[in-house]
């Protein structure tokens, strides 16, 4: 780390405080409030602890204490701008390793433009079940079910299990 990266200027400052301020929001209210009011299913699931159909404040508070204390490392009570470099440098080497994994058919730690285009040629032919040559609009709907799908395991994955969850189980 330089002492560019370090010195306290004012666009330094004011960088840092903007990320935090964006991390914090998804943190505590973003998932919770997925889609400007359109949250649906699994998120609204976990969210209704009492499974009455409607969410109340004490059933998100709960869930954005978790999520802030993910980001509170050391429990202080405040998230620093390190604390906030700490977590968003962990979930970005999780998708760093992810995306390798998937890509880099030959392992050498770099995505050649053929190995893209192999995986995405894949993913084609997946989507396209009645192999036709092209996707039509129920294959699309289906294959972005499945990707959301994947994306709520994912997200699962990284906020571990809920009370909810440990009730279920």
């Amino acid at each position: 780390m330089t002492n560019k990266d370090t010195e306290t200027t004012p666009g330094n400052v004011s960088l840092k405080l903007t990320a935090m301020v964006g991390v914090l929001m998804l943190a505590l209210g973003g998932a919770a409030i997925a889609g400007a009011g359109k949250m649906r299913g699994h998120m609204f699931d976990r969210l209704d602890a009492n499974k009455d159909n409607q969410i109340t404040q004490d059933e998100i508070t709960p869930f954005t204490e978790k999520r802030f204390s993910r980001f509170d490392a050391d429990g202080d009570g405040t998230v620093s701008t390190a604390e906030v470099d700490a977590h968003l440098k962990k979930h970005l080497e999780r998708r760093r390793a992810r995306l390798l994994e998937r890509f880099d058919k030959d392992g050498n730690g770099s995505i050649t433009q053929a190995e893209f285009s192999m995986q995405t040629a894949q993913m084609f032919e997946r989507a396209d079940e009645d192999q036709d040559g092209a996707i039509s609009r129920v294959e699309a709907d289906k294959l972005r079910k499945h990707m959301r799908g994947k994306w709520r395991r994912h997200m699962d994955e990284m906020d571990g299990p809920t009370a909810g969850d440990a009730e279920e189980n």
